[in-house]
């Protein structure tokens, strides 16, 4: 291969490497497996065990239905701020750390039915003033109920 060639393919490969880097600085890559649609995320029936790490910073709408994520960590919607939709529905998710939906100011709608939840923490809500609706906790009724109260006092107080 002479110089020329060499040099062709070492800029190519600078390209291709520099754009994957600026990819990923704009948080723009989509995660592994799942969809990508303009703001849109399409993770479900993916099988995942956690909520995917690499989730675009421009996400509106994110689907991880039908997966067997187990848990919800404090830090697995970190820098979502833009996040409106949530659909958490038929996982295996038992835990729902606190502190986890605070940084999604503009969560409007937010789906956890058909999960295996028992309590929720306190405050879990807190720092989601756009949250109108929450489909289905599956708690029983009286937590179901409490935790409405929870959610309208935050809303409205």
């Amino acid at each position: 291969m002479n110089a020329f060639g060499f040099c062709r393919i070492s800029s190519w490969f600078l390209l291709v490497i520099g754009t994957s880097t600026w990819m990923k600085v704009a948080g723009q890559v989509c995660p592994s497996h799942c969809t990508c649609a303009g703001p849109a995320v399409d993770c479900h029936g993916l099988g995942l065990r956690s909520v995917p790490k690499s989730i675009p910073r421009n996400t509106e709408r994110l689907d991880l239905n039908g997966n067997n994520i187990t848990r919800i960590t404090k830090s697995a919607f970190s820098g979502l701020r833009h996040m409106r939709v949530l659909q958490l529905m038929e996982n295996q998710i038992t835990t729902i750390e606190r502190g986890a939906f605070q940084d999604l100011k503009e969560l409007e709608r937010l789906r956890l039915n058909r999960n295996n939840l028992q309590v929720l923490p306190e405050l879990l809500f807190l720092g989601t003033p756009k949250l109108y609706r929450l489909k289905d906790v599956g708690l029983n009724n009286a937590r179901a109920l409490e935790l409405m109260i929870h959610i309208v006092m935050l809303v409205y107080y």
